[in-house]
């Protein structure tokens, strides 16, 4: 008894090797106690460049030296970011108008991009840090950013990428700037729950 060949990808939807070998066939992959099945997976997780993505900011990165008696460099941010949101859907205005707008009119004002401020995201000691996410892409986790208009600037920048791109893929020569380099995690899109 021989192994049957697996079928070739179609276009439809990729196929995953999944080989299991018995403890006796470690040295006859051919041999009839080696078994191969494919596992379809599906092209459903895949979003398309019109997921809108999250911008999320931690509220609360302080780097090291930051008095506690200070307003958190993370909330500066997330309000530069909420600013520069309100600027760039107004398309003109000061930033201390900006800063006053709420996270709701702010993120609900560029469209492919929502606003989020979180308490706490674990990167204290990379402080200020942000990650990207959508929908059906990768996700992607930022540290070591200043808090400042220009970084504000470069966020949305790549935020607009990554809503572009179909699977959330930024490539790093893409990528602005400052957001280049402090790369923390790059994480794999979440799948759909099967019923």
């Amino acid at each position: 008894m021989t192994a049957t060949p697996s079928p070739e990808p179609s276009l439809s939807g990729r196929l995953t090797p999944n080989t299991s070998l018995n403890a006796g066939a470690q040295g006859a992959i051919h041999a009839a106690s080696a078994t191969t099945t494919m596992t379809k997976v599906t092209d459903t997780t895949r979003a398309t460049p019109t997921s809108a993505t999250e911008i999320v900011v931690c509220t609360t990165c302080r780097p090291a030296g930051v008095p506690r008696d200070q307003t958190a460099p993370g909330q500066l941010l997330y309000e530069a970011v909420q600013a520069a949101l309100a600027l760039g859907a107004a398309g003109q205005g000061d930033a201390g108008l900006g800063a006053q707008t709420t996270a709701a009119s702010a993120a609900g004002s560029t469209p492919g991009l929502k606003l989020r401020g979180l308490a706490c995201m674990s990167g204290c000691d990379r402080a200020c840090t942000v990650a990207l996410q959508a929908p059906g892409k990768f996700s992607y986790y930022f540290g070591d950013l200043s808090a400042d208009v220009e970084t504000a600037a470069q966020l949305i920048a790549c935020a607009q990428l990554h809503q572009a791109s179909t699977d959330g893929t930024l490539l790093r020569n893409a990528r602005p700037e400052r957001l280049r380099s402090g790369i923390l995690a790059r994480l794999p899109a979440v799948e759909p729950a099967t019923p």
